[in-house]
């Protein structure tokens, strides 16, 4: 009886563990060329928006010799049974491998973080791995929340490329 007890336990704090150490996000997020930044609002109306091929630069799907501004947005819903680790680890890290050259990322329309700048003091950040925490306080439970990534392309490749784009409780992707 006394071992039965413990596999219970063991197998549930498993199940509490894989809900945790969960990715939040999926592949399917929106994409337009331009810019304006009442894109990064939660209301901006993304419905007639392209399909992003995430992880792949934009001229790998279909915005060949394209340099300029462009957009990515993703809404997700972030269930509340994850809110007491959230709370205890200083909220959720969004990982968004890298952007070719410069981003400004936007969570429910607060700026999160960013690598780079835009012309006329241009930074490129190419190389940088994008990794922001999302603070406790801006995540809508069980409700749709805004992911809204502002990219500026100088030349060549642009966009988000690479596979660690995830959303997780912070500290939790170490631990897997």
């Amino acid at each position: 009886k006394q071992m039965k007890k413990l596999i219970i336990i063991y197998l549930a704090a498993i199940c509490s563990f894989t809900l945790q150490a969960q990715n939040l996000l999926d592949s399917k997020w929106k994409f337009a060329t331009g810019d304006d930044s009442t894109r990064r609002l939660p209301e901006f109306d993304d419905s007639n928006w392209t399909d992003a091929q995430i992880g792949k630069l934009w001229e790998n799907w279909g915005f060949q010799s394209y340099d300029g501004f462009g957009w990515y947005r993703k809404q997700v819903i972030i269930p509340s049974g994850i809110k007491k680790a959230a709370h205890k680890n200083g909220g959720l890290t969004l990982r968004l491998a890298r952007i070719d050259d410069v981003d400004f990322t936007y969570f429910n329309g607060k700026l999160i973080g960013n690598n780079g700048d835009v012309p006329p003091h241009y930074n490129c950040k190419y190389d940088a791995d994008r990794i922001y925490i999302i603070p406790f306080s801006l995540i809508l439970w069980d409700q749709p929340n805004t992911i809204a990534v502002r990219v500026y392309d100088e030349g060549g490749g642009g966009g988000i490329y690479g596979d660690d784009i995830s959303l997780m409780i912070s500290g939790t992707k170490e631990l897997i």
